[in-house]
């Protein structure tokens, strides 16, 4: 089924870029850049958070009442708006904008991440489902995350925030390409 698996993969790619740059390169270039204390820079990352669990409410909510697949492709949407915010709200300087930039992209998280459960295993027959789902969930949080702090660091540093914006849409398309092109799971 390597339609399914590549599909999966790339539509599972963008929840875990957005959790690692709210997460991960968020907080080092907080701490580092900006020169925010750890302590006061967690505490945002604390407020932020109750948004990623709002997001994968709203989403549950709203898979059940359109498809998950229709939720997944607005989480890419609104990631991809989201993605312009990078570099005027997390590079503002200002803690509350910043706090705010992290729950807009944890909120976005939440609508990439609560539905996939539903769909990514919906893609398979019932003799390979589990491994199918797994296989695609894990290789694309290896693709959207593993590497995301690294790359956009030296996005930072070539650039500024303005392309870790651009890469982030850029991993949201590929995201929201995946989920067109692929059935709603059954």
């Amino acid at each position: 089924h390597p339609r399914e698996i590549f599909g999966g993969t790339f539509a599972a790619m963008i929840c875990f870029a957005n959790f690692y740059l709210a997460t991960v390169f968020a907080l080092g270039y907080g701490t580092t850049t900006l020169g925010i204390a750890r302590d006061v820079f967690l505490t945002l990352q604390l407020l932020a958070i109750p948004f990623l669990a709002l997001g994968i409410v709203m989403s549950g909510w709203l898979a059940d009442i359109y498809t998950p697949r229709k939720v997944l492709m607005a989480g890419c949407v609104g990631t991809i708006l989201a993605s312009f915010l990078t570099a005027p709200w997390l590079g503002s300087g200002n803690i509350w904008q910043i706090c705010a930039y992290m729950a807009t992209i944890l909120y976005t998280m939440g609508f990439v991440y609560g539905p996939l459960g539903a769909w990514l295993p919906g893609l398979f027959p019932a003799r390979v489902r589990y491994t199918g789902a797994s296989i695609g969930f894990n290789v694309g949080g290896i693709l959207g995350g593993a590497f995301l702090p690294a790359i956009a660091a030296s996005l930072t540093a070539g650039g500024g925030l303005t392309w870790v914006g651009y890469y982030m849409g850029g991993v949201a398309l590929v995201s929201l390409i995946a989920l067109s092109l692929l059935r709603e799971a059954k």
